[in-house]
């Protein structure tokens, strides 16, 4: 059995479905569910509540696909193996980092990662990073991530009618992508930052905060001044390229980044003398799909934007910026280049083969991307007998029930007012996309509620 957990629903949760369909297929059976749940049932999650009694059915042979290898994971995992199941792990902020040790001092705990069977690396840059921790070369496989598996051709219907609802609000536009937090603009936002990493020292008995991978005050202070300077930066160049425009015609939508209140976040950007649309409606997907050019600073969203042979266009500041996002992006000298690149793309002169550059760009750094990661990740799951193939369990009594989309145009609930990492797993979206995928593949894989945000999914036998 194979349990995958999904932390941020915006980020992951399609990815996630994409690979527990794949494991569904091969395997039988797969569950995916929201990675708190997951974590508090120590993975074991096939119960029903029947009064002050609980119906339990064991998971044997089972593993869990976690979403990280930092401080605190370490509970998780040792929970997870005392229940009987095996440990595997992504890290879900493989691209984020422009320097490799730094992302193996914040991102590669050495006492979680005692407890992980099998590491799945992205790809060239991960490398680079597991080579400072402690991951010995027989627990990691370069597999890539289903995150960048979705942007293959066949899989753009599962967010058709989500593209279709952005062209028809906003027609031709340029998105600009932000990864400001909220720390950044809050007054003393450092020192909250700070009591973050000191809470989690606290919970696991650390006595101080570079035990667990956190940046000096120093560090986090200058990160959220870099933040705001190319935050700033990018209403600049919005404001030159609306001179530019002139009255031609064109929308500009700025997408705040998924930790961000986006009732402070609209306040801020107007003060800053942003005019134009703000929206964080759907995942990033949808909206790379539907835009023209994308504006951006340090985001992995460059390396989605030149999957699908869409320009993100950044400037050269001082702040060290993630080899793979800068190689995948067009880089301005400054503000004005760049307002002209964006100029340039909106009057259709864009040089193709720099496009093609920038997707090659990314299978340099990155694996399997015109493969399936996901096909990837559960193979070697199973050549490393961390779970196997045809299990067999009796879930009829526990009579969990079916979840069924028969909505051809659904669209997921839009959640602006919602931090990403607070929206719900929403099982109509569950089931609409498994029946997309099952259309795509021509499969009969089911969809049932274990409970709340958590779901089983099950190959169907006529």
């Amino acid at each position: 059995m194979i349990i995958i957990t999904v932390h941020i629903v915006y980020r992951e949760l399609i990815p996630k479905l994409l690979l527990a369909h794949k494991a569904a297929i091969k395997n039988g059976v797969a569950i995916v569910g929201r990675t708190s749940k997951i974590r508090k049932a120590c993975g074991q999650v096939l119960y029903k509540k029947l009064g002050p009694f609980k119906l339990k059915i064991p998971i044997k042979n089972g593993v869990v696909i976690e979403v990280a290898t930092t401080s605190l994971s370490k509970i998780w995992f040792t929970n997870f193996r005392l229940s009987g199941l095996n440990n595997a792990s992504f890290c879900e902020e493989a691209t984020a980092f422009a320097n490799s040790k730094e992302f193996a001092r914040q991102r590669f705990n050495r006492e979680a990662l005692r407890e992980v069977d099998l590491f799945f690396s992205w790809g060239k840059w991960h490398q680079s990073a597991i080579k400072h921790s402690s991951l010995t070369e027989d627990k990691v496989f370069e597999s890539g991530h289903p995150r960048f598996e979705i942007y293959q051709s066949q899989y753009k219907q599962l967010y058709q009618n989500q593209i279709d609802n952005i062209v028809e609000r906003y027609g031709k536009f340029i998105l600009i992508n932000t990864n400001m937090d909220i720390l950044a603009i809050e007054k003393d936002g450092y020192k909250k930052e700070l009591l973050k990493w000191h809470n989690k020292a606290r919970i696991l008995g650390k006595a101080n905060t570079s035990s667990v991978g956190a940046p000096d005050i120093h560090e986090i202070r200058q990160i959220f001044y870099n933040q705001k300077v190319s935050f700033i930066n990018e209403i600049k160049i919005i404001n030159i390229l609306r001179d530019k425009l002139k009255r031609k015609r064109f929308s500009i939508v700025m997408r705040p980044h998924l930790s961000m209140p986006i009732n402070l976040f609209s306040s801020y950007a107007r003060k800053m003398g942003y005019r134009d649309e703000i929206d964080r409606g759907f995942s990033v997907v949808p909206w790379l799909h539907a835009c023209t050019a994308v504006l951006h600073h340090n985001c992995t969203t460059a390396i989605e934007a030149a999957l699908l042979g869409k320009p993100a266009i950044m400037i050269e500041e001082e702040a060290p910026v993630a080899p793979s996002v800068r190689d995948a992006s067009f880089v301005a000298s400054n503000i004005d280049e760049a307002a002209s690149m964006l100029k340039g793309v909106i009057d259709g002169n864009i040089d193709k083969n720099k496009i093609y550059e920038k997707k090659a760009s990314v299978s340099y750094w990155h694996a399997n991307i015109d493969n399936s990661p996901s096909d990837k990740i559960i193979s070697e799951l199973q050549k490393r007998n961390l779970t196997k193939l045809g299990e067999s369990y009796s879930f009829e009594k526990l009579h969990f029930k079916p979840v069924i989309s028969s909505e051809k145009d659904y669209i997921p609930p839009n959640n602006p007012y919602k931090r990403g990492q607070d929206i719900p797993i929403n099982k109509e979206e569950v089931a609409y996309t498994i029946m997309q995928l099952n259309n795509i593949f021509n499969s009969d894989i089911r969809v049932y509620e274990i409970s709340k945000e958590i779901f089983l999914l099950r190959k169907g036998y006529k």
